[in-house]
């Protein structure tokens, strides 16, 4: 039993990483707005829960912008689950056989030699 009255609408948290000048510059914007960063990543929940969608379209371009302008040679944490699905759903298959995949044609691309055993291919994939 709580100590308190249970909260008819409770509340959940939601928690992102990004970079601090992109936090900086959306803060910036929303209070030009006169919303706060939380009033405005309500505003977007509300907007998916009532439509089903995102006001705003999301494109295997989308993502090919985003890891175009990375400059660490890392994956964004934040576009893995989207590169993830887009691979599993698109391509019908797994991240790491599309990168094997990819490492063999690049291989053959460039005209060397690719063999290998099935067996070490399978445990890649």
């Amino acid at each position: 039993m709580y100590p308190y009255p249970k909260p008819r609408n409770a509340t959940t948290v939601i928690s992102s990483r990004l970079p601090r000048a992109l936090k900086e510059e959306a803060t910036a914007i929303f209070a030009d707005l006169g919303l706060t960063p939380s009033d405005a990543i309500k505003t977007l929940c509300r907007y998916i829960a009532r439509t089903g969608t995102l006001p705003f379209p999301v494109t295997e371009h989308t993502v090919s912008k985003d890891l175009s302008t990375n400059t660490s040679g890392r994956i964004p944490t934040e576009l893995k689950p989207v590169i993830k699905d887009i691979i599993e759903t698109k391509y019908q298959t797994t991240i790491s056989a599309a990168i094997w995949s990819f490492f063999e044609a690049t291989v053959k691309a460039q005209g060397l030699p690719f063999e290998v055993e099935e067996e070490n291919r399978t445990a890649a994939s």
